[in-house]
């Protein structure tokens, strides 16, 4: 799993940096940047084929599209900042809907749980 391969070696790179604390800030930068660039491609639709099929990206493609997005976020100066995806209200649709509904005896299934 090359995704599961890069996740390991950056939190490598980090206890590294826990050991060796010189650089400890730039190595955490890098890694935290590192990161969400490759999330990011993988919810952009930037992923690569074993994990997205046939539209998804060459190896290639997809470390040069990490890069590029590497670039623009190390130049930013900025510390990495987690996604957080936007919220959504779900709802639960009423089981009546169910196509089996008709089939259940709910006073059955209320006596049997008030036990």
């Amino acid at each position: 799993n090359p995704l599961g391969m890069v996740v390991a070696l950056l939190g490598a790179m980090e206890h590294a940096a826990l050991l060796q604390p010189a650089h400890k800030d730039e190595v955490f930068r890098f890694t935290g940047h590192v990161r969400e660039a490759v999330y990011a491609a993988f919810r952009e639709g930037r992923g690569t084929r074993d994990l997205c099929g046939p539209k998804g990206l060459t190896t290639e493609h997809f470390v040069d599209s990490v890069l590029e997005d590497l670039k623009a976020r190390m130049a930013s100066g900025e510390c990495a900042s987690v996604y957080t995806p936007p919220q959504v209200h779900e709802m639960t649709p009423s089981r009546r809907f169910s196509w089996q509904y008709e089939k259940v005896d709910e006073s059955a299934m209320k006596k049997f749980f008030e036990k």
